[in-house]
């Protein structure tokens, strides 16, 4: 400390000898006060350091000796953590509960995570009185402390203990009623494995409030069974039923219909849709919705039910005329499921007297389109395929989209007749009116494929390789497919014969003249037995046998090609197909699901696989939480 003689010092002065010696011993103090804390803190830090590498290492003796000396100077929260987590790994749980409760009484007011280490820690030690007694500590100070229930249940579920955390929130919620806890409660319901309760919580969520609904469906899709007889299923469907009954709630309505269709449902989806619209006088959106759906699942009966409800309405639904085209274009998937010609005589008169009524104008002009394909390619009359196409091209206001949908049709009906010219200039006017939307990149497409039929490979292959980034990932995984048939099988082949006669057989398929394409494959492997093309000869085959219907020799073909060529560029495509046929058409569901597995497990990027995986879920039924 200064004397009183330096207390005061003049700037201007020079300091006495006295007032110079009394400085420097202060500054003498002061440095050496921080070369020791400076000293203290690095030597606190090797240790700290040395402790990590011991417990890290698993030597928790020597790193809980200095752990425990690092904490009596500093109770930091993780020095408390990994003393407590070396005495468990020691298995001294008696001398971890001493040092919480010593830490504890050094503490302020309740400390959370040592009183949820000591329950932890109780029940682990099977000391069942003394664990309930810390457990009632901590639901006594969520009681006065509701608001703080999700910090405690974070520190419970953390050690296990979900069922003192569905405690905690439902003490919680006693003492302020206004606290929603309930899709907290359903986590913790599904971590108990408490799975009805789960779904009762679900239901409930829904009920509290309409901004749950999303996510509800979400969790429901998630978690439930496709099987309709499964049990959870079986107790949703009745738990809502029965809610729906009392409280007449549409959001659980939806829920309900929501269901159904995960399950693959659609006529029960369908009666809850339609018995809602009824008691609400609604606008038949989702019955419409419905419909399409169920066309999309190949569920005709149930698509035809739910057009008919709303073109019979009355009064007129603002529906009717949409819901009478997507009924005549369901009409014609569903005969070429089973295709019989008088059934398809009856459908275009059908179909023209819709379109003669309205002018065919829109809404009902996309019926010229479905009218074109069965005229072209099932009644081999192309002429008037031709003309109903010519006609709604020059009707005013009709949607650019169904213009250029017109023109792609109109240039695959010239190509199915083997005029090219034509084909070239329909696919490049739909191009030219598509602009930059994605389904100009189709059009492009489609007119390089015909250079591909053609033989003129350097064009088609400059064409796919620009469509590769293509935005619209169908074609861009088509001109991905075809660039690379191209690339693989003309690189050793200059002479392109074998090639040629490829496209000339694929152009066949195309335009479904199959015996005259598998021939072609016949001689064509016979002719170039050692040539890179196998693969794709032996998967052209297996795609015509399916869409004759040969189901059977269809996986044969691609079970023989799959052998030979595991990891041919074709392999996911055929294993998707495969698995395909075998679910759908042959009922071997297990055979379905192994080739789903392969191509899942052995083609992670490929274009398939959010398919394939969609497939194999279905197929085993998952429950994921």
């Amino acid at each position: 400390m200064m004397t009183n003689n330096c207390k005061s010092i003049d700037v201007k002065q020079p300091i006495n000898d006295a007032c110079r010696m009394t400085f420097d011993k202060y500054l003498t103090i002061v440095v050496s006060v921080f070369m020791l804390l400076v000293s203290t803190l690095q030597l606190s830090a090797q240790e700290e350091n040395l402790a990590n590498r011991y417990f890290e290492q698993g030597e928790y003796e020597k790193a809980l000796s200095i752990y425990l000396d690092l904490y009596k100077s500093n109770t930091s929260p993780f020095y408390y953590q990994r003393i407590t987590k070396s005495y468990i790994a020691l298995d001294d749980l008696d001398e971890a509960i001493s040092f919480i409760k010593r830490s504890r009484k050094k503490s302020r007011g309740l400390t959370l995570q040592q009183d949820v280490d000591l329950v932890y820690l109780y029940r682990k030690m099977e000391d069942d009185k003394s664990a309930e007694k810390e457990t009632e500590s901590l639901i006594n100070y969520i009681a006065k402390n509701p608001t703080r229930a999700q910090s405690v249940t974070r520190l419970l579920s953390e050690k296990g203990l979900y069922d003192i955390s569905l405690r905690a929130y439902e003490a919680a919620e006693k003492a302020n009623p206004n606290l929603r806890l309930t899709y907290q409660k359903s986590m913790v319901y599904a971590e108990l494995g408490q799975l009805k309760e789960m779904y009762n919580s679900y239901v409930a969520m829904v009920e509290e409030s309409s901004g749950y609904l999303t996510t509800v469906k979400s969790l429901m899709s998630r978690s439930l069974s496709t099987d309709p007889d499964d049990e959870y299923n079986e107790h949703v469907k009745a738990t809502l039923l029965k809610r729906i009954q009392k409280t007449d709630n549409n959001d659980l309505v939806d829920v309900l219909i929501h269901v159904f269709m995960h399950e693959n449902n659609y006529p029960g989806a369908l009666r809850q849709a339609i018995a809602r619209d009824k008691r609400s006088g609604g606008n038949q959106n989702q019955v419409f919705s419905l419909g399409r759906l169920s066309v999309e699942q190949g569920d005709y009966q149930t698509a035809f039910e739910a057009f008919d409800y709303i073109i019979e309405r009355k009064p007129p639904s603002d529906y009717a005329d949409v819901a009478t085209v997507e009924r005549l274009k369901a009409r014609k998937l569903e005969l070429d499921k089973t295709p019989k010609q008088a059934d398809y005589e009856q459908l275009v008169k059908d179909i023209k007297r819709v379109l003669n009524m309205n002018d065919w104008r829109w809404p009902h002009s996309p019926l010229a389109l479905t009218l074109a394909e069965i005229d072209a390619y099932v009644l081999d009359n192309s002429g008037d395929a031709i003309k109903h196409l010519k006609k709604i091209q020059d009707l005013p206001r009709i949607p650019e989209k169904l213009q250029i949908e017109s023109r792609l049709l109109l240039g695959d009906i010239y190509l199915f007749h083997g005029k090219y010219t034509n084909a070239l200039l329909a696919y490049t006017q739909a191009e030219k009116l598509a602009g930059d939307q994605p389904i100009g990149d189709e059009a492009k497409f489609r007119s390089g494929r015909v250079s591909y039929f053609q033989a003129d490979f350097d064009y088609a292959l400059g064409t796919f390789d620009v469509l590769k980034s293509s935005t619209s990932k169908h074609t861009a995984n088509n001109a991905m497919k075809l660039s690379l048939l191209i690339r693989e099988n003309t690189m050793l082949d200059t002479s392109y014969e074998a090639m040629t006669r490829f496209a000339q057989a694929d152009l066949k398929y195309h335009r479904k003249l199959y015996d005259a394409s598998l021939r072609e494959l016949r001689l064509l492997s016979e002719d170039f037995p050692n040539h890179s093309l196998q693969d794709e000869i032996l998967f052209l085959k297996a795609k015509i046998q399916r869409d004759k219907m040969l189901y059977h020799d269809a996986a044969m073909t691609l079970e023989n090609m799959l052998d030979r060529f595991p990891d041919g560029i074709l392999a996911d495509e055929a294993l998707l197909m495969l698995g395909v046929i075998y679910s759908k058409e042959l009922g071997k569901p297990d055979k379905a699901q192994n080739a789903f597995e392969i191509l899942i497990t052995d083609f992670p990027n490929s274009y398939y696989v959010s398919e394939a995986r969609n497939r194999y879920r279905e197929l085993r039924g998952d429950i994921n939480f």
